[in-house]
């Protein structure tokens, strides 16, 4: 059993390491609880080894404690001196929490990714449904200006017709021209409303092949993610293995000692 040193230590961070280690090695989850937190739980406890305290943790093989470790955030992509990550350590010292615990984050990230892909697609979906209904009201636009035209050089000719008639046909001229300006200023401004339809279907569009690049990257990541995953779940699958042979190990040597 692991025993603190009763010499005093030059420093708070000694005492606080070796603490730190003895409430490991003793599985006293309540004094770690007190002790360690968000701010100090990367910090390097065994120095001679260089490893933090979820390093040690996995070492020692307390599931509780690695637990509380990764709840206050644990660095999960440390090291140590020999480049072992923690996939390493479990392995070496047979200690499947990490793994689990991996497994379980990757897999949350991939569902955030596929429900961000989703929101994009219907997004996506959202901006094809205002292009098309812009492209309509472009073509009723479009049809409108073409009426309005029509009717222009309706009036246009009516306008010829009647300064060809006598002095009589004034009045009707005026009314003519009166009625002439009224129509260019419709047709002036369906103009402009057709200008600015042409340029929000222009930026709805330019919008519309952003979240396309967007989406293609988020299904990039989502394949690598994916990817990873997978290599995971390999290595859960000999880690299990391993599990296996050595539970048959170990029952086959219990048959031995009973017949010894």
């Amino acid at each position: 059993m692991y025993r603190r040193n009763t010499l005093s230590f030059f420093t708070d961070n000694t005492q606080f390491n070796n603490d730190t280690i003895f409430n490991i090695v003793t599985e006293n989850i309540e004094n770690l609880r007190k002790t360690i937190n968000r701010d100090n739980i990367n910090n390097v406890i065994d120095t001679k080894n260089n490893l933090t305290a979820l390093q040690y943790a996995i070492k020692q093989g307390n599931k509780d404690i690695i637990n509380l470790f990764l709840g206050l955030n644990a660095n999960i992509q440390v090291k140590t001196d020999n480049d072992e990550d923690l996939i390493d350590l479990s392995l070496k010292y047979h200690n499947r929490n990490i793994i689990d615990f991996m497994i379980k984050t990757k897999d949350d990230k991939i569902a955030i990714l596929s429900k961000d892909i989703d929101q994009l697609k219907d997004d996506i979906r959202s901006k094809d449904s205002k292009i098309t209904y812009l492209n309509k009201s472009l073509d009723q636009t479009y049809s409108k200006m073409q009426s309005i035209t029509r009717e222009n050089n309706d009036n246009e000719k009516k306008i010829t017709e009647l300064k060809r008639s006598n002095d009589n046909t004034n009045i009707l001229l005026n009314n003519s021209n009166i009625d002439n300006m009224s129509l260019k200023r419709k047709y002036n401004e369906a103009k402009a409303e057709n200008d600015s339809i042409i340029q929000i279907n222009n930026n709805i569009s330019i919008e519309r092949n952003t979240l396309k690049t967007k989406c293609a990257v988020l299904e990039r990541e989502n394949k690598d993610l994916v990817s990873i995953n997978n290599e995971l779940k390999e290595k859960n699958t000999s880690l299990t293995d391993r599990y296996t042979k050595l539970d048959e190990s170990y029952n086959a040597m219990l048959k031995r000692n009973r017949k010894i």
